[in-house]
């Protein structure tokens, strides 16, 4: 046995004295984590490279943790919180380097930050926005996969850069205006986080419209300016789906819905039970295996698929 070993590839580090391992440093593949190892275990440190922020353990005891709480990261020791700072504005300048590094040669930068049903609303009306803004060389920037499958419905040929691994939470803090000017690029945030606040308290307290919010915060006018086109090759799908299986006669059902406030699965389960009882069949969209639904029809569909399916509903829950 050689007194000290050193292992090493990719993603691990490991320092072994006679046997014992006096120091480690693994980071995981999906490149989410960062965990070091140091004197036998006395000394634990795990760094979330997503959130960033982390964990100190000396012996098993946490020492020092950094979290984020909405907007604010904060500090504890011995699990005394002693500092917290606004994070956002930080964490929205990052971003926004990242994106003009990767997309650097437009002049305006339309960033969404938003969920499906927000996005397909404000895609009826992008052309709008494009003209009331006068933008020319400009590039879309989604932070989820599904903005960029319901954008291929309206635009398939627009300009558009995906980012990846992005706390779309914090950054939505730390926008304060639909648009603004940053290092010389024009930056447009249709909906963040204060606007979400407000239209939420409208909808409450002054029976507010969700569609009639959004219009009104984009000064966009009630004319649908742009049209989603479904393939035939989704539409032949589709048909089959309801004519073999569904019967004509059904209800579409979306239990993982986030738009609301979450129902509990006993809620779905009885509601499709009823639902049955009045003759119709059940389609349960849902992506994860615990929230299907018994004695539902269900598969994966693309937003397309999807979309193209609910237009022959007889109802959508």
């Amino acid at each position: 046995m050689k007194p000290i070993e050193i292992n090493r590839d990719k993603y691990k580090y490991k320092i072994k004295l006679f046997g014992l391992s006096i120091f480690s440093f693994v980071r995981d593949k999906q490149n989410f984590f960062i965990r070091v190892r140091f004197l036998f275990n006395i000394f634990y440190y795990v760094y979330d490279l997503f959130f960033q922020t982390f964990t100190l353990r000396i012996f098993g005891f946490r020492f020092l943790r950094t979290f984020l709480h909405k907007k604010y990261k904060i500090f504890k020791m011995l699990q005394i919180p002693i500092w917290m700072y606004d994070c956002s504005k930080k964490a929205l300048k990052s971003f926004l380097d990242k994106v003009i590094s990767e997309k650097s040669g437009y002049s305006d930068y339309y960033i969404f930050l938003c969920r499906s049903g927000e996005f397909f609303l404000l895609m009826h009306h992008f052309a709008e926005l494009l003209q009331k803004n006068k933008s020319q060389n400009f590039v879309m920037v989604f932070t989820a996969k599904y903005h960029l499958n319901i954008c291929k419905m309206f635009f398939p040929d627009i300009p558009t850069v995906y980012i990846k691994k992005v706390n779309v939470s914090l950054i939505s803090n730390g926008v304060k205006a639909t648009n603004f000017v940053y290092k010389g690029k024009r930056i447009y945030v249709p909906v963040y986080e204060d606007y979400f606040r407000d239209v939420e308290n409208n909808i409450r307290n002054k029976n507010a419209h969700y569609y009639d919010c959004l219009k009104q915060h984009l000064g966009l006018s009630d004319n649908v300016a742009n049209h989603y086109t479904i393939t035939d090759k989704t539409k032949e799908k589709i048909h089959k789906i309801v004519k073999y299986i569904l019967n004509d006669n059904f209800v579409f059902v979306s239990p993982e819905t986030l738009s609301n406030e979450p129902m509990e699965k006993d809620f779905w389960e009885n509601l499709c039970k009823k639902l049955r009882t009045q003759g119709y069949e059940i389609f349960c969209n849902a992506m994860d295996f615990y929230n299907l639904i018994s004695d539902t029809n269900s598969t994966f569909l693309t937003y397309e698929e999807a979309i193209e399916l609910s237009r022959h509903a007889k109802a959508i829950i």
